[in-house]
């Protein structure tokens, strides 16, 4: 169909411009095109897919851009951009780039504005969702409609996907876990592991092991636990997006032998551990009488406690910081400890009850090398002290493994002697039980942990006025 254009000068018509139009289209409330197979033809020749003439006759165009690569993709954001390259004739009054979880995304879907004109220009795309698939298009509007660029597809990272082991080699204070990563996310994975608690659904915020990095199979050493213990575990890693975690698991440790319980003269039970051929308490004594009932004289007031003299029969006992629920036992002299009237001996075993329950022995320095001996030729020579302690309650979380179930705990000294009244001392970082064997007249021997992975038997802290702990073996 040809379509002449003229206007009437007086009696004169005079032809402006003609147009041809090949196909019909149809043009949407926002300007944008819906038929791209419509073309038009001014007097000129000028060929047109929009058949929007300017004031000069001259047919406009929509724009023609590119989309470029995404690029700076996160879980969250991602950057992208176009390149407008023709106008169609006609001002770019708005651009930016559009998108969409679905393909050949529009302005009626997430859009940008990013300025004007022709060029290149860059959009930050933001509250995108983790681990998406989205699709993405520049566009740029002039009189005529809307114009895309070719369309980009990409991913937003994810937090890693894996799973959690089922634990095995589970002892009294240690078991094997791992997991498997299977995808990272996207992403690298800086840090991997498990980590547990005794309560569920544990995370790193709890006590965790770090096993690598990568992804695939990995194997981790759960230590310090506690035994007859139930624990949650699960795997974790951690990529630049967040840390996963793997499905639960559970699992309870096991008791190490013991030889049976044992109760003082005051009714406290005791549990006991075989460690080699040695049973001992696995904790410290509490007993306030001597096993014939007698009592021991209880001193809570420093001044008087540092009077005591450091001889075989001042005996006296206390509580550090005078705290009758102490977890650590009572602290008690020399003399106490031996039973007063004290009467030294270095045998293996010492043949000293002293104060501990009846069938029990204050050990010698003898007995306290044997326990070194042994614990350091079953993988712990040179850190015996650190199988012995505690895995909670040290000075700068320097705990121990407990290895064999003795559970040395930091119960701190007393002071003894005018000097320093009585006052209590290194509550984390130091325990010594007292041994039945002197060194000179006014010192003992100990077995004695500092904050160290050592287990030392010398005087340590041996003055026999100071108040030390007790452990006792059985005969």
């Amino acid at each position: 169909m040809l379509i002449n254009y003229t206007i009437k000068i007086g009696s004169l018509f005079v032809l402006l411009f003609s147009c041809s139009i090949a196909f019909s289209q149809s043009i949407t409330n926002t300007g944008e095109q819906t038929n791209t197979s419509t073309s038009f033809v001014n007097q000129n020749g000028d060929v047109s897919s929009s058949g929007v003439l300017n004031k000069n006759g001259k047919l406009l165009n929509l724009a023609v851009l590119t989309t470029n690569g995404v690029s700076d993709i996160t879980g969250v954001t991602a950057t992208c951009g176009g390149n407008i390259t023709e106008n169609g004739g006609a001002e770019i009054f708005e651009r930016g780039v559009c998108c969409s979880t679905s393909s050949n995304p529009t302005i009626a879907d997430y859009f940008t504005i990013e300025g004007s004109g022709l060029g290149s220009f860059t959009c930050n795309l933001t509250g995108l969702s983790l681990g998406t698939i989205y699709y993405v298009r520049a566009y740029a509007k002039n009189s005529v409609g809307v114009a895309y660029g070719n369309q980009q597809m990409f991913t937003t990272l994810d937090i890693p996907t894996l799973t959690t082991d089922n634990p095995s080699n589970v002892a009294p204070v240690s078991a094997t876990c791992g997991g498997n990563i299977t995808y990272d996310g996207g992403s690298s994975v800086t840090e991997r592991g498990v980590c547990w608690s005794t309560s569920s659904n544990p995370t790193i915020a709890d006590i965790k092991t770090s096993d690598g990095i990568g992804s695939g199979v990995f194997v981790s050493n759960i230590i310090q636990l506690l035994e007859n213990t139930t624990y949650y575990v699960r795997a974790y890693a951690t990529n630049s997006i967040g840390t996963a975690y793997g499905n639960q698991q559970s699992f309870t440790t096991s008791e190490f032998p013991g030889c049976g319980y044992v109760m003082d003269i005051n009714g406290n039970v005791y549990a006991t551990v075989q460690i080699g051929t040695q049973c001992w308490l696995k904790e410290n004594l509490k007993a306030t009488h001597y096993p014939d009932g007698t009592p021991i004289p209880y001193i809570t007031d420093g001044i008087t406690w540092g009077n005591l003299l450091a001889n075989n029969t001042d005996d006296a006992f206390c509580y550090y910081n005078n705290n009758t629920s102490s977890p650590y036992g009572a602290l008690y002299s020399w003399a106490a400890a031996m039973g007063d009237n004290a009467v030294s001996s270095s045998s293996n075993p010492s043949g000293v009850q002293g104060v501990c329950p009846d069938g029990w022995h204050l050990p010698s320095s003898a007995e306290w090398q044997q326990l070194k001996n042994y614990v350091g030729s079953n993988g712990y020579l040179g850190t015996e002290g650190y199988a012995l302690k505690s895995v909670s309650g040290w000075y700068n979380d320097l705990n121990g493994c407990n290895a064999f179930g003795f559970n040395g705990k930091n119960s701190g000294i007393r002071f003894g002697g005018t000097l320093y009244q009585g006052q209590f001392v290194w509550e984390f970082i130091i325990v010594k039980w007292w041994a039945s064997d002197e060194i000179i007249s006014d010192e003992a021997y100990t077995g004695n942990i500092f904050n160290s992975s050592e287990l030392r038997i010398d005087s340590g802290m041996g003055r026999k006025n100071d108040g030390g702990s007790v452990r006792c073996v059985k005969n």
